[in-house]
């Protein structure tokens, strides 16, 4: 048990590091070429992290679960909304406080910590114990 719970840890770290080099790239190309808001380019960039993540968490992370996919499907996108929520709401409030003027810099000094606490404090223990529990 002990085993599996680590195996599925890691995998999740590093689910969760993949989803968050889509997130971060998104958010990065829509704010820096595209002229997008922070707050915009923070919320598709969650999108698109969000979106990767739940496909591999439910083909590789979490694989073996008894749940149908509808049912994984419909709890995945009530902790996925919870998550954009918090991070969008976390960068703007962090945001300001690195620099008067949001530039890249300020937007993903504020998103890297706030993602940390998101991942650690919502994503992974509401997937593990909700989400794909078996």
């Amino acid at each position: 048990m002990k085993h599996r719970t680590t195996a599925q840890f890691i995998r999740a770290q590093f689910s969760s590091l993949s989803a968050t080099g889509v997130d971060y790239a998104v958010t990065a190309i829509l704010f820096q070429f595209c002229s997008v808001g922070y707050v915009w380019s923070t919320l598709f960039g969650a999108m698109c992290g969000g979106l990767f993540n739940g496909i591999v968490n439910y083909e590789w992370t979490f694989r073996g679960t008894s749940r149908s996919k509808r049912s994984v499907a419909v709890r995945y996108l009530i902790v996925w909304a919870g998550s954009i929520v918090l991070n969008t709401l976390g960068v703007i409030l962090l945001a300001p406080l690195f620099s008067s003027t949001i530039g890249l810099g300020s937007l993903m000094s504020a998103k890297v910590i706030v993602s940390i606490l998101v991942g650690c404090l919502w994503n992974f223990l509401l997937q593990k114990n909700w989400v794909y529990r078996r």
